[in-house]
């Protein structure tokens, strides 16, 4: 499921803790969990990388499977340790590290942003007004591999559809395209100069040389 807000009653942090209950439930308390601030971690939870952690070989973005939990007092460290799998690579996190995951039954369109899934589940509201605008809508659909389920209100999406984001990106792309395919200006082998990144594409390489043999 992707969201483009965290806070609110349909915002991410909220449907992990449901979508956390139904997809990975403890009814009998037989599988091992610990509490981290507000979050509840369990056996079974599929949680998203948040921080790069190269000397792991785990990046931001990636998703694991917390495989095990063992509890304070029966480590050597003395401190609750998550242990979770990515794509069969174990990763282990002491308590103090776990600031550096979250839950990943529902993550932001920003964080999938180059991931693609099965399947995709986008909720439509209005209460996501300041995120409903076309590059978001895009980004969240084109994240989708075989099947893309709408839902909710849509006159949101109607609004996605129509409302472009309000920042504006100043680029030099023009200039620079411009500059690289013009017709270069010969520039006088004894002319005082100063190489810079404006003028570098028009001073003549063969400077110099017209003396030398080859």
């Amino acid at each position: 499921m992707l969201i483009p807000l965290y806070r609110g009653p349909a915002g991410i942090t909220k449907m992990n803790e449901e979508l956390q209950a139904i997809l990975n439930p403890n009814p009998d308390g037989k599988r091992k969990e610990i509490q981290y601030g507000d979050v509840l971690y369990r056996v079974g939870d599929k949680v998203l990388q948040l921080v790069n952690q190269p000397e792991s070989n785990v990046f931001n973005g990636d998703m694991g499977t917390i495989v095990s939990i063992i509890y304070a007092k029966e480590t050597i460290e003395k401190q609750d340790t998550l242990v979770i799998e990515f794509d069969q690579t174990e990763v282990t996190y002491l308590r103090g590290d776990l600031n550096q995951i979250t839950h990943a039954y529902c993550c932001s369109v920003h964080k999938a942003q180059g991931s693609e899934f099965p399947i995709v589940i986008l909720p439509m509201l209005k209460s996501y007004y300041r995120m409903l605008r076309r590059d978001i809508l895009y980004t969240a659909m084109t994240r989708s591999r075989q099947f893309l389920i709408m839902c909710g209100e849509e006159s949101a999406f109607e609004q996605a559809t129509v409302r472009q984001s309000d920042i504006s990106r100043h680029t030099s792309l023009l200039q620079r395209l411009t500059r690289t395919t013009a017709e270069p200006e010969p520039v006088s082998a004894t002319a005082d100069y100063i190489l810079t990144p404006e003028n570098v594409h028009t001073i003549d390489p063969m400077i110099g040389m017209t003396e030398v043999e080859n």
